[in-house]
């Protein structure tokens, strides 16, 4: 839709964890989508569990709200209810909207997290966006259960997700953030989706020759399967100042990082900054001249920023953060992180700056741009 017909149109966008509170590279993506739509012409409103602190995303992302109306998902949960059946009921407990476009964000953890009145009305476009390197084990049920009547429970269930992917198919698309995800969207739904790699503020975190400086960066939510303890042994092994720039999710986790940094005796070597603004963490970024990333993502949007900001990304060989970082610094186990590491300490600054100029290509213009294209070549919008 163009013009006059799509400032008459509305788009929803579902994320459940859009809060403001341990931000992400998940949010920023949300915000980003909703941001292309409005760019649109769309009236573009949110689900979201509850209301977001618009401000603190500003502070962290640097994205304003683009968001003209909001709808808390009254999620009931009970002791009676069977899990099952919680996820069977989503459907019903998702505001009851009938919007021009529906966008799931959090495609990859609920397949029918979707309003029942869109799924009922064919002429609704359905998108669903999987942003990370693992999918729902929902998306997986053996086909087997489908007609199963020796597990009636499981049969229902993926009945019901088969629904979702029809109902797709005949209207909507998949998309997914990197090759690692997409394949196993294709795996799991039979439905290859369009490939659209994710967004970084490209313009803030830009490295322009700034004096690089013998430490690296770790970056991340503060939760277990970042595994920022290996990046703190790695620290101590080496001998390398290492600056953690983390968001506290979990802070039971962040607590027990703290400890071992004592425990360790690496105070000196190890320092970690929690939610710090975009342009502080920009700064440190520039000057820093290693990345160290120890889980597998599906962008892997700190990565992205690294490299824009000039540092030599050391990262998992497994991920969608392969696709786009040298293969010469990866790795698949912790000696050999040890080594990458090393490496790319002694890299030319030439390489800081093709690193910094390739990621150019994920600026968020560009995203917004190929988001709203990818709509219009299938027909969406």
């Amino acid at each position: 839709m163009e013009g006059n017909e799509a400032k008459r149109s509305k788009a929803i966008v579902t994320s459940l964890h859009l809060s403001g509170k341990a931000i992400g590279g998940g949010e920023h993506e949300v915000l980003c989508a909703a941001e292309a739509l409005r760019d649109a012409g769309f009236h573009v409103s949110l689900i979201c569990k509850s209301e977001p602190d618009f401000g603190e995303l500003r502070r962290q992302l640097g994205i304003d709200n683009p968001i003209t109306e909001l709808f808390i998902l009254r999620y009931r949960t009970s002791k009676f209810i069977p899990r099952l059946f919680r996820y069977l009921l989503m459907p019903l407990y998702t505001p009851n909207v009938k919007p021009d476009l529906y966008v799931n964000l959090n495609g990859d953890n609920y397949p029918l997290l979707i309003p029942l009145s869109i799924l009922l009305h064919e002429e609704i476009p359905i998108v669903y966006y999987f942003m990370n390197a693992v999918i729902s084990p929902l998306w997986k049920l053996n086909p087997i259960y489908r007609s199963s009547f020796r597990k009636p429970n499981l049969a229902i269930l993926a009945k019901a997700v088969l629904e979702v992917i029809e109902r797709v198919r005949r209207n909507g698309l998949f998309i997914a953030i990197c090759g690692y995800t997409a394949r196993k969207v294709e795996d799991a739904c039979g439905m290859r989706p369009e490939l659209l790699y994710g967004a970084i503020e490209a313009q803030v975190y830009r490295w322009h020759g700034e004096e690089k400086e013998e430490f690296m960066v770790a970056s991340g939510r503060l939760v277990p399967y970042k595994r920022f303890e290996l990046a703190i042994k790695a620290a101590k092994r080496l001998g390398r100042k290492l600056i953690i720039l983390g968001a506290v999710r979990d802070r039971e986790y962040y607590e027990t990082l703290l400890r071992m940094i004592r425990a360790e005796g690496v105070e000196e070597l190890v320092k970690i900054l929690t939610n710090l603004p975009i342009e502080e963490r920009a700064d440190i970024l520039k000057r820093a001249k290693v990345f160290l990333h120890c889980s597998v993502e599906g962008f892997g949007k700190a990565v992205a920023e690294s490299m824009a900001a000039g540092c030599i990304p050391v990262v998992p060989r497994e991920g969608g953060q392969s696709e786009y970082t040298p293969r010469e610094f990866q790795y698949s186990s912790f000696e050999e992180m040890l080594q990458r590491i090393e490496e790319a300490f002694t890299a030319p600054a030439t390489l800081s700056r093709e690193l910094s100029e390739k990621a150019m290509e994920f600026d968020k213009p560009q995203y917004k741009s190929k988001f709203i294209e990818l709509l219009r070549e299938k027909g969406l919008i």
